[in-house]
């Protein structure tokens, strides 16, 4: 997800995992601010980029839901650090049966900078 962001972040983006422009193919059931364009990766078959207009992070989150294929989602930070089981922790509670809406993570500072953990 590109944010609105004014820096080379798409560029950089495009070239690291050699992206090409797709048409939108998931409707917008969640309205976001309009976006830019939508990018698979020649090199990471299931790799979506959407580059939107600047909205916050929850309208960022708002157009990753409107384009997941699936029915949880998970949203992290570029600069999180996920240990190596938390995706199993996070989605137990989902698959337990229990009725859930979201779980979240633990923050933790590590080497003087606050660094987010999923679960």
């Amino acid at each position: 997800m590109n944010d609105g962001s004014k820096d080379d972040t798409i560029d950089r983006l495009r070239t690291a995992f050699d992206l090409y422009e797709v048409p939108q193919t998931y409707p917008d059931r969640i309205p976001t601010q309009p976006l830019r364009a939508v990018y698979r990766s020649r090199t990471r078959t299931r790799l979506l980029v959407i580059d939107k207009e600047n909205g916050g992070k929850a309208d960022a989150l708002n157009a990753a839901i409107n384009a997941s294929r699936w029915p949880l989602v998970i949203a992290v930070d570029a600069d999180t650090l996920i240990e190596p089981d938390a995706l199993l922790r996070l989605t137990r509670p989902f698959l337990m049966g229990r009725s859930v809406a979201a779980v979240g993570g633990t923050i933790r500072v590590a080497n003087n900078c606050v660094v987010r953990t999923a679960a």
